[in-house]
């Protein structure tokens, strides 16, 4: 008896803490956001797609997607180089024990997406030729 008890209070503190990661990821995902549209390095759009924090919040990895000219590889750069004062600023903006250490790295899914559908469209080609 006791042990189910157990049990279900910790799978009721897992989920809490699932959900409070979570929330945590939309907000940095929506802060930076904006901290990126105003302190944009380039003339490039950036898009915040995704923010994955580490449990003890001393870091997160953000991935980017990048639209425009130029080389993306060095917007990435521009970007990491001022990790430090995009930290200091979500740091103004939100209350955390402690603002993570922000990993800016490219998202590839969207062109990952595109290529599988150029792949799936060149067989659909082929099978009616």
């Amino acid at each position: 008896m006791n042990g189910k008890v157990l049990e279900r209070q910790e799978n009721k503190q897992k989920i809490m803490k699932n959900h409070r990661m979570v929330m945590i990821n939309n907000s940095l995902q929506q802060i930076l956001s904006k901290i990126l549209q105003q302190e944009n390095p380039s003339k490039s759009l950036i898009t915040v797609i995704e923010v994955k924090t580490a449990p003890d919040l001393h870091n997160a990895k953000v991935f980017l997607s990048i639209y425009g000219k130029g080389n993306h590889q060095d917007v990435l750069k521009k970007i990491n180089a001022r990790a430090p004062f995009i930290q200091y600023l979500v740091g103004q903006q939100i209350r955390l024990r402690r603002t993570p250490k922000f990993y800016f790295v490219i998202d590839n899914t969207i062109s990952q997406a595109d290529q599988i559908e150029q792949l799936l469209n060149k067989i659909k080609i082929k099978e009616k030729e």
